[in-house]
């Protein structure tokens, strides 16, 4: 049982370690669905079991430890599973299911929206911009639904995600629908140096390779090097044409390809270049593009103590 502010379990990006994740920053659609009732700091109670080839998990969560002081505080739920079906000596095939319900979203004022804003910054956290957003959306509750599934063969690896998410407008006028948006993503890696990403049977996910030959030039050892690709698709649109403005969302459509390059000179230190591709594909309330399309380098460096 844990009790506190934490990041309850949601998915198998979720539940993964950010100190051996892949790329920077966890796939959008992770970051869309962890955000309802779970994310980072989020006060909750958790309970789980684990067993040798499944894990269970379910939370009652609410507000996010930091925030604001809410007239009505949000009350969400939290729940996951994870099977092993096969497993062999050097390989192994990972199976979930994640889901969260948001029964009563917060209220900042007395008497005011219930609202729920489902956005994420494009997988490159440099300051708060969201290319993507749903805006609030006055509702009397959200939900999300993930499948996980993953692979490994020694040093290779590949995991992938699908998330439905969708949220329940309050006292909605005429022909104005509930909307509703999806995410998925693909990743995996090739660690060149022949070392497997490790399985962490706490949680369910999987974390940094193994280093077997710490960084030391005069040993000829250069530590664990690892290629990595995400290709990633958040859907944010909802009835974006609709003859009704009221039932339109136009919360953008993204899609970003990452390619990256990890350095993990030894278990505490990873070093990763990274080359993200984003497309947005956004109009506004006037029905003009105002998405964009971009390229990225990024370098970042990380200690883990």
């Amino acid at each position: 049982m844990k009790v506190g502010a934490f990041a309850p379990n949601v998915g198998l990006s979720d539940a993964a370690s950010t100190n051996g994740s892949l790329f920077p920053e966890r796939p959008s659609g992770s970051e869309l669905s962890r955000g309802l009732a779970g994310a980072d700091k989020r006060i909750g109670l958790q309970v789980q079991t684990i067993g040798e080839r499944y894990l269970i998990s379910g939370a009652i969560t609410g507000a996010k430890a930091g925030d604001a002081a809410t007239s009505d505080e949000q009350l969400g739920y939290v729940g996951r599973v994870a099977f092993l079906p096969f497993k062999g000596l050097d390989w192994l095939v990972h199976v979930g299911a994640n889901a969260s319900l948001v029964a009563t979203p917060a209220q900042a004022t007395a008497g005011g929206p219930y609202s729920v804003t489902v956005s994420d910054r494009p997988e490159l956290r440099v300051d708060g911009t969201q290319l993507i957003s749903s805006g609030a959306i006055d509702s009397t509750g959200a939900r999300h639904y993930g499948f996980e599934l993953a692979a490994q063969k020694k040093n290779f690896f590949i995991q992938g995600e699908y998330f439905d998410i969708a949220l329940d407008r309050r006292n909605p006028a005429a022909n104005v629908s509930d909307p509703k948006f999806k995410a998925w993503y693909v990743e995996g890696s090739w660690v060149l140096t022949g070392e497997a990403r490790k399985y962490n049977v706490n949680t369910f996910a999987f974390d940094a390779p193994a280093v077997d030959k710490p960084f030391d030039p005069r040993k000829g050892q250069w530590g664990a090097w690892e290629l990595a690709g995400r290709y990633s698709v958040a859907d944010l649109n909802h009835h974006e044409y609709a003859t009704l403005a009221a039932d339109r969302v136009r919360g953008g459509d993204q899609t970003i390809a990452s390619v990256g390059l990890n350095w993990f000179p030894n278990p505490v230190t990873k070093f990763s270049l990274d080359y993200l591709d984003v497309s947005v594909d956004r109009r506004d309330a006037a029905g003009v593009q105002a998405g964009q399309d971009y390229k990225v380098i990024n370098l970042r460096s990380q200690y883990a103590f």
